[in-house]
């Protein structure tokens, strides 16, 4: 066959996608971008907040989604919600004024409701005294039945009673930078309040240093205190700074309320109160509490939550080990992660719960971690037809983030794709992530030998766990990702014990589902690792990432020659946005023939590198370039950029190698 037949039937379905990637550099595209689901003021804006009052306004937006259908409003009622933080000791009442409406057709109804606010307190989140505020914004006109959505409104909350010299010392007491900011992220008006109040990070008081060193508490286990890698990873953290106490269960006591007045005391009485809580030990050793929410679940949540409610006052994780090999194991990789992590991730849904979570994953991957410079596993079980096998290539590869979907029991993922403790056992893998579960049981530390400590306990597997104790409720799943990214790279929330605690807010402070359920989410979800890690560094200069991916893998596979294949292209240009740099696309057939392509479209047989082309990098997110079908064979597709020097070096370079028989 001659080389032109050979192109027309072989080389072609890879010219198309090379060209279609070209294309993209050449005459310029959009970086994928996508909205956030969420946002934490949603249609409120503060006007004012002081110890008397805060002041916001409501503005609903586009059209509200009340329409001349028949609506029942004693159930499901729209709502909008937002967290404020009101002075101690104030009694708080709010009023809505300058209301306008939208008129809808009648509705039938047995009970008119109107549209109005309420205020709930929510508790204490380290002295910062929190409030829910709800408006309801649908209802029924008392006197006509007239179906009525609220378009915008003024909101007015009083603060009765407010004792503005305890608000002003639990703010002395207890702020610190990870708290400060936080809270102002989570609520509405804390900037405006404190200021307003007199009480921001300026009027702390100083320490022998001239600042405040945020203090880490660890308990460990009196069997685990001689460790040597728990010193070491003692010895980490005091280096970035932390003041780290370690005290043992000698001291401490060893039942949940002897272990939790230990950690009051030092809350309320040292001279600088734990901002972090690191238990050490399995709960044969440290017990942990058992929740009083939906589904009871085993949680550690009350002893980071010393003032009564469910919210932490710090942030907090437990290293499970139940032996000393296992603690030395997990302190190990967790101080090995500290400089060498990846940008490099993988997502995974099941088959039963594709149609939303592939979507939010993919918006995820869009919106956040493809505009920092990270490659994204896609091992979702519709779409893609993701295996167990493709999970366990996956991570053998370097991954520093896993974020699964899916069905869940205590020993295993059992769809999304299935994978168990006998595969977390046989990894190899060097560069170990945090594995974020959201499904039900995966994180039941008080069973003997739970999902998330198998990841925990080996050489390899995970750094951190995060997963729930007991059954995860869906309707809080989806909200719980976008804010735990949306704390990690809107909010720079950079340690895992805070964007946890950022999301974990959010998530309470919905309005709608009943407190047991928003209770059960808070203990279920606990953190199985060290609240002070760093999935990675965002000080590390942002390299360029070029990535193929072939049916939402990066990584090699084989496939039969019957099945289509599905080829996507990225670019993430980090911080070499619009330098200039050379460009390769080539592919290798059956490791023998390399074809290089060539602007405007020539492909070359070449044992000598050709470049492509030579232009400033632009970003572009898993475009989907071409589907087809190709001829048995091996087939290397690579995606290369480089200094502009015409010399081929590969600095930067993503491969796949597909198998077809």
């Amino acid at each position: 066959m001659s080389k032109c037949s050979m192109m027309s039937t072989s080389r072609w379905p890879l010219f198309c996608f090379f060209l279609a990637i070209v294309c993209t550099v050449a005459y310029g595209a959009d970086s994928a971008q996508a909205a956030a689901p969420f946002s934490s003021d949603g249609p409120f804006r503060l006007i004012a907040s002081d110890l008397q009052r805060t002041e916001i306004l409501f503005n609903a937006g586009t059209s509200a989604e009340a329409t001349d259908a028949q609506l029942d409003v004693t159930s499901n009622i729209p709502m909008a919600s937002a967290c404020l933080q009101i002075p101690l000791g104030a009694c708080c009442t709010v009023r809505v004024s300058d209301a306008v409406y939208e008129d809808h057709a009648p509705a039938q109804s047995a009970s008119p409701s109107a549209i109005g606010a309420t205020i709930e307190e929510l508790g204490f989140f380290r002295g910062r005294r929190l409030a829910r505020i709800e408006l309801r914004t649908t209802g029924l006109d008392p006197a006509t039945h007239q179906l009525r959505a609220l378009r915008s409104a003024r909101l007015t909350i009083s603060h009765n009673g407010a004792d503005a010299r305890a608000t002003r010392a639990a703010h002395r007491r207890w702020s610190s930078p990870t708290f400060d900011n936080l809270a102002h992220h989570v609520t509405l008006n804390t900037a405006a309040f404190e200021q307003a109040i007199g009480a921001t990070s300026a009027t702390l008081k100083p320490t022998s240093t001239g600042g405040r060193a945020p203090c880490y508490l660890v308990i460990s286990a009196a069997a685990f205190a001689g460790s040597q890698e728990l010193q070491n990873l003692i010895q980490l953290r005091t280096n970035e700074g932390f003041t780290v106490v370690h005290v043992d269960t000698n001291t401490t006591g060893t039942s949940t309320q002897d272990i939790k007045n230990y950690i009051a005391n030092a809350y309320f009485t040292w001279i600088e109160p734990p901002e972090f809580l690191l238990l050490v030990g399995d709960t044969s050793f440290l017990p942990c509490w058992i929740g009083t929410g939906g589904g009871t679940p085993p949680t550690d949540l009350y002893y980071a939550s010393v003032d009564g409610d469910e919210i932490p006052d710090m942030l907090y994780g437990r290293l499970p080990a139940q032996t000393m090999t296992q603690l030395d194991n997990l302190c190990t990789k967790i101080i090995d992660m500290q400089g060498n992590a990846v940008r490099e991730a993988s997502f995974l849904v099941g088959e039963a719960s594709w149609q939303q979570y592939e979507p939010l994953h993919d918006a995820m991957i869009g919106l956040y971690l493809g505009n920092q410079g990270w490659k994204s596993d896609r091992l979702y079980c519709h779409t893609y037809q993701a295996t167990p096998q493709h999970v366990f290539d996956s991570f053998a590869y370097r991954r520093s983030l896993a974020v699964f979907t899916g069905m869940g029991q205590t020993d295993a993922w059992i769809d999304g794709p299935a994978f168990t403790q006998a595969d977390v056992r046989a990894l190899q893998n060097i560069v170990c992530p945090f594995v974020i579960s959201l499904t039900g049981f995966t994180g039941d530390f008080s069973a003997f030998e739970c999902f998330g400590e198998t990841w925990l306990w080996g050489r390899h597997g995970a750094t951190a766990f995060f997963g729930a104790s007991s059954t995860a409720y869906t309707n809080f799943t989806a909200n719980l990702e976008v804010w735990l990214f949306e704390g990690w790279w809107t909010y720079d929330h950079r340690r895992i014990g805070e964007m946890i605690a950022y999301a974990q807010l959010m998530v309470y402070m919905q309005a709608g589902p009943p407190p047991s359920m928003k209770q059960g989410h808070y203990e279920m979800y606990n953190l199985l690792g060290d609240p002070a890690m760093q999935v990675i560094d965002h000080a590390t200069p942002i390299p360029p990432v070029p990535d193929i991916e072939v049916n939402g893998l990066d990584l090699d596979f084989a496939i039969p020659a019957t099945t289509p294949i599905t080829v996507s292209a990225s670019l993430s240009p980090g911080d070499y946005l619009g330098v200039q740099q050379d460009w390769w696309l080539f592919v290798h057939r059956d490791f023998a023939t390399t074809y290089w392509w060539q602007w405007p479209g020539k492909w070359t047989a070449s044992s000598t590198p050709l470049r492509a082309l030579d232009r400033g990098l632009i970003g572009f997110t898993s475009r989907v370039i071409g589907k087809a079908t190709l001829p048995p064979g091996t087939w290397k597709l690579t995606f290369a950029i480089d200094d502009l020097n015409n010399a081929f070096e590969g600095t930067y370079e993503d491969h796949i190698t597909i198998t077809i028989y």
